[in-house]
């Protein structure tokens, strides 16, 4: 049913899942994947898997947009069941007892719901016990006389504990009976266990596929919400990144985008981090620059455009589709994108002078404060020399291209870029004369040292 589509991971087979629901099932739900799905036209959702910790959660604002548009989302067992809770009284229909529990307050904790598993050709094989499955499943055992209710709390507080990697039966039990619990107990309900174990995750997405299947049946109308999702820039800027494709028109995956983020952390130490932090400033910049009232649109935005494609030389058509090919953009989006960029520069500008304090902090905790302080010391010491210029060979002081030429050749390893000004804005500094000096200051100390 190429209308219906189920985020599925190791809460259930999917070959179980089929047996329920005829739909289009889809590994664990991701940052972004509810917001690319609207391609395929869905018509209805279902959650059960998602990826956290390590990969961005499926996001609030993704599911309310797409309900927006007229989409169906059901949640259950796992990652849905906890967004479905959150989103129950925007339309999100959460179904089973996991739902309830994170509903009505008796659960809290997102670890409640996850697993170890493995990937998706081992069919996200269950390494570990979730802590849901394990409540359920002390809680039956109780009812069933098998354990006391002193016995019961021990292993639930004692499972609460572990780290959700490590949850499993005999590591519980061996834990539980470290910390005083009843041996005869515990070895009753070891006993038990095989038969008489709730795997509550698996029972919960059956009940959400087959409370899917009996809606479909009635032919419901669109989603209607009474609600309107605010535009904000952040919510811009999330979509963008969202709307990635790769070259088969498939939504990238979340280990596609985790791949690519190895590509960054390969480039070596430093380089992921410094990446992560400019992003946030661009998330940052634009949410202020929106605060501020700014719009980049209409004229404004076309000398943008113009400018940026000037700067990246895609001033002929055929180059700036081969651009946008390249980096999986449209028109549009490239549109926003340089929106969004005219936006960051702004907020920088307006805020460049109060950040000094703050970027002296930063080279503090990076460890370079001192290295760059003792130098800048050193120089304007060398300038207090009477002998200074004397020191300096006179050609040094008088030919200022000599020093350009030095500076890219020896410290930078490459040519004399051909915009000297853009490369000096580039670099922080106000305009080309500006960087000029620095550069001819810097030549004087180094070689008149």
């Amino acid at each position: 049913m190429s209308e219906v589509y189920v985020f599925l991971g190791p809460t259930l087979a999917e070959s179980a899942a089929r047996a329920e629901l005829d739909a289009v099932y889809l590994p664990p739900v991701s940052e972004g994947d509810v917001y690319r799905l609207q391609r395929r036209r869905p018509r209805v959702i279902g959650m059960v898997d998602g990826y956290f910790e390590y990969v961005p959660a499926v996001w609030h604002k993704e599911i309310m947009w797409i309900m927006e548009r007229g989409v169906h989302v059901f949640g259950a067992a796992s990652m849905g069941a906890l967004r479905a809770a959150e989103l129950d009284t925007f339309g999100m229909r959460g179904v089973g007892w996991v739902y309830q529990a994170f509903r009505d307050g008796t659960l809290e904790r997102d670890d409640e719901v996850a697993v170890k598993h493995g990937a998706a050709d081992d069919g996200y094989r269950v390494l570990s016990e979730a802590m849901v499955n394990i409540r359920t499943t002390l809680q039956a055992a109780h009812q069933q006389g098998i354990i006391s209710d002193t016995t019961r709390d021990i292993l639930m507080v004692t499972g609460a504990a572990l780290f959700y990697h490590d949850r499993n039966w005999p590591g519980l039990l061996r834990a539980a009976g470290a910390t005083g619990a009843d041996a005869a107990e515990l070895g009753a309900l070891r006993r038990w266990l095989p038969t008489g174990r709730i795997d509550q995750q698996a029972d919960d997405a059956v009940a959400m596929l087959r409370e899917m299947s009996s809606f479909l049946a009635t032919n419901p109308a669109p989603q209607q919400v009474s609600w309107s999702m605010a535009n904000t820039a952040r919510w811009e800027a999330a979509t963008r990144r969202a709307g990635t494709m790769l070259s088969d028109g498939q939504a990238a995956s979340a280990p596609m985008l985790e791949s690519i983020l190895d590509e960054i952390r390969l480039l070596g130490p430093g380089v992921f981090e410094a990446a992560r932090c400019r992003s946030l400033l661009r998330v940052f910049a634009a949410d202020f620059a929106e605060r501020e009232g700014v719009m980049i649109d209409g004229e404004k935005l076309q000398d943008a455009v113009a400018e940026v494609r000037t700067n990246m030389g895609l001033e002929r058509g055929t180059d700036l589709t081969r651009f946008l090919a390249a980096n999986d953009l449209s028109a549009d989006d490239f549109g926003r994108l340089v929106a969004a960029e005219e936006m960051v520069r702004w907020a920088c500008g307006q805020a460049e002078w109060d950040a000094f304090d703050d970027l002296f902090d930063e080279l503090r905790m990076r460890g370079e404060y001192t290295q760059l302080v003792t130098r800048a010391k050193e120089k304007l010491d060398y300038d207090r020399l009477p002998s200074a210029q004397e020191k300096a060979p006179a050609h040094i002081a008088r030919s200022e291209q000599a020093a350009i030429r030095w500076y890219f050749a020896d410290r930078r390893g490459t040519t004399v870029p051909d915009d000297l000004t853009a490369y000096a804005q580039s670099c922080g500094f106000p305009d080309e004369p500006a960087f000029r000096r620095a550069v001819r200051h810097e030549y004087q100390y180094t070689c008149g040292r």
